[in-house]
């Protein structure tokens, strides 16, 4: 029995997906996860008041002091873990109810096929369209040129010719970098930042889609986080 990890944790990585699909594909693999390892607990827990009964049972009617004692050692052991899986259980417990809503709020952003549910085939298109687009923007904001498995991943995407345009926004930008228009004397491009990489989502994205990647997450699952303020941080001596 354990959990899984922080609420922040789980947010984290539902944050990390360009698609509300994929968001809620991995936010259910770790709610199942947890359900599971719950309901495994509990059963677990069954088996372990049917086994007590019976050692009870045991030592009220054996003869033998010596396996009486054997049968008490067993009994000991059946619980010998249970004050540290209580307390994992019930933090799973709180993180299945903190993933169930999570998932009632993605769903709200999620596209549907023709029965209602999900479609996470399709939505991993746009999800790996975007997180190549990720990949070609940090590569240039770390200096660097985009790497070729990038590059050979984007020649083989159905949206090519709209990452490709994308991606050159990119480069266009860095090269301006710094260079002072002659006519106008204004600044041409102060580099890459996430505007950069917002606007060459629009590119590859219908408007609506691209809203929802830019804003990532409902408001109110971030609203309803409990997460620590910079001050707590700061009390706490973390990164001090």
């Amino acid at each position: 029995m354990g959990w899984l990890n922080s609420d922040h944790g789980l947010v984290t990585l539902a944050s990390m997906c360009a698609t509300p699909e994929e968001a809620y594909r991995i936010s259910l693999e770790n709610l199942n996860r947890l359900k599971m390892a719950c309901k495994e607990y509990e059963l677990s827990l069954k088996k372990r008041r049917v086994q007590r009964a019976i050692l009870k049972q045991k030592i009220e009617t054996v003869s033998d002091p010596l396996e009486g004692q054997l049968y008490q050692c067993e009994l000991d052991e059946l619980g010998k873990h249970e004050n540290v899986e209580n307390v994992d259980y019930e933090l799973a417990q709180h993180q299945v109810d903190f993933l169930t809503n999570l998932l009632s709020e993605l769903e709200l952003l999620c596209q549907k096929d023709k029965k209602g549910q999900i479609d996470f085939q399709s939505a991993q298109i746009e999800e790996r369209a975007v997180k190549l687009l990720e990949r070609v923007h940090d590569d240039f904001l770390t200096g660097c040129s985009p790497s070729a498995e990038a590059l050979q991943e984007i020649r083989r995407h159905p949206w090519v010719e709209k990452l490709w345009r994308a991606a050159q926004s990119f480069a266009i930008t860095q090269a301006l970098k710094g260079k002072i228009n002659s006519e106008t004397g204004q600044l041409m491009s102060a580099g890459l930042d996430l505007n950069t990489l917002h606007e060459a989502v629009l590119i590859i994205l219908p408007q609506e889609r691209a809203e929802i990647y830019l804003k990532r997450l409902p408001q109110s699952v971030r609203e309803n986080m409990k997460l620590l303020s910079v001050n707590e941080v700061h009390q706490l001596g973390v990164g001090a």
